[in-house]
């Protein structure tokens, strides 16, 4: 998004609602903390939530 403003409305506007059939639950956060989120400094193990890099295309389908 271009602005913080756009950032806001968007959350404003989309939280906690459906996306097609995606319920989504949006916060905002600072860029630093989307770089580091998946890194083991927050996830403590690969074995846990993040660690690593995934590619929701092969995550994602029919059944979830």
């Amino acid at each position: 998004m271009k602005t913080p403003e756009d950032v806001e409305n968007a959350v404003k506007e989309l939280n906690k609602k459906y996306i097609g059939e995606r319920y989504v639950d949006l916060s905002i956060i600072a860029y630093t903390d989307y770089r580091s989120f998946n890194s083991e400094k927050y996830t403590q193990s690969k074995n846990k939530f993040g660690g690593s890099t995934c590619k929701l295309f092969q995550e994602v389908n029919d059944d979830n």
